[in-house]
């Protein structure tokens, strides 16, 4: 190789490494001014989610839950309105994270989608009140069911979805046994 293609060759990678170099500051640069606006967004849209799902509630309290996210919501009288769980679980295309209230005696009240990134016009219909409006009022252990008329306890997968519906069920399915171990204690107290 000749001395001139060496200097080319070397010339240009220093040229390619002072480029990436600017690019990965300037990302990091927007990174820095960026996450914690979207920390706080995304906490803003918790805080909203856990105020719809316990609306009648005066006070909401920390459950401080080791390894867990969780909520109680009491009434003027101090009595519990309701418990609010974070969970997360596997959807087709990564971690999704779902809210889920509960009543008192332990009814799911209403659930919110908090994370997925999914398929558009597929998984995203997670995000829809026909999908999530299923879970309201169930008791119990929940399964997804691909074809027919769900009976009690049973969510209608979302057609070609069914990986992020089995996703939201076990999220909401794992808030549910948080839900039976507080209430567990509180029923103890």
């Amino acid at each position: 190789m000749k001395k001139k293609d060496v200097k080319a060759i070397v010339g240009t990678a220093l040229s390619l490494l002072l480029i990436c170099a600017v690019a990965a500051g300037l990302v990091a640069l927007v990174n820095s001014v960026t996450a914690p606006k979207i920390a706080e967004a995304d906490e803003n849209a918790k805080t909203e989610s856990i105020r719809d799902i316990l609306e009648d509630a005066e006070t909401i309290d920390d459950l401080a839950l080791e390894g867990a996210e969780g909520y109680v919501g009491k009434g003027a009288d101090g009595a519990t309105v309701g418990y609010v769980f974070v969970t997360e679980a596997s959807g087709y295309n990564g971690r999704l994270k779902v809210m889920t209230g509960f009543t008192p005696d332990g009814m799911v009240k209403k659930i919110s989608i908090l994370t997925i990134n999914d398929t558009p016009g597929l998984g995203m219909k997670a995000k829809n009140d026909d999908f999530k409006n299923q879970f309201n009022d169930t008791d119990g252990e929940l399964t997804v069911v691909k074809n027919g008329e769900p009976e009690q306890n049973e969510i209608q997968a979302i057609t070609s979805a069914t990986i992020t519906s089995k996703g939201v069920v076990k999220a909401v399915n794992d808030a549910r046994a948080l839900f039976e171990k507080v209430a567990g204690k509180e029923a103890d107290a």
